[in-house]
């Protein structure tokens, strides 16, 4: 586990790629629950995120792992559906858990102007982080990932917004 874990913050800090996990539906599995730990931590400590902020990110976040799959498919690159999935959710837990931190302990010791400032940033670099990883998992160019990241973040606005 701590190994998933380092290899998670190193593709975050985008030392590595998807490539670096191993195929394994099980660590997807893995990486799923350790992202739905870190949504109940939103829950609990943040009293703005309610039931209804959970079912909005749950159909935002498949959207996001439909679409990033779709690609993978559509690229031919299937073999690779695994790893990039696992990738995609662990920076996804990664961040959550860095958003929960920007939020509870900068919200305890700043303005939330700030720390609002902060957490944008932080949902920033997980859009630049995907599309490292999708670049990675589909063989093209950084940029090409990053496009398709920001295509995906466009469709879960629209998602997030029904």
């Amino acid at each position: 586990m701590v190994t998933l874990i380092q290899t998670l913050l190193d593709i975050t800090l985008l030392r590595k790629g998807p490539e670096a996990i191993p195929a394994s539906w099980f660590l997807f599995g893995v990486t799923v629950l350790l992202r739905t730990f870190a949504v109940i931590l939103l829950v609990v400590a943040i009293e703005q995120f309610t039931l209804k902020s959970v079912r909005l990110d749950l159909v935002v976040w498949l959207v996001g792992l439909l679409c990033f799959g779709t690609v993978l498919v559509m690229a031919g690159k299937r073999e690779r559906l695994a790893p990039t999935m696992t990738a995609l959710v662990g920076i996804g837990a990664i961040v959550t858990f860095a958003m929960l931190v920007v939020t509870v302990v900068g919200g305890a010791l700043f303005a939330d102007q700030p720390v609002a400032t902060v957490a944008q940033l932080v949902l920033l670099w997980s859009v630049i982080v995907k599309g490292h990883i999708m670049a990675r998992a589909t063989g093209w160019h950084w940029y090409a990932g990053l496009l398709i990241s920001l295509g995906v973040l466009l469709l879960q606005l629209i998602a997030g917004q029904q």
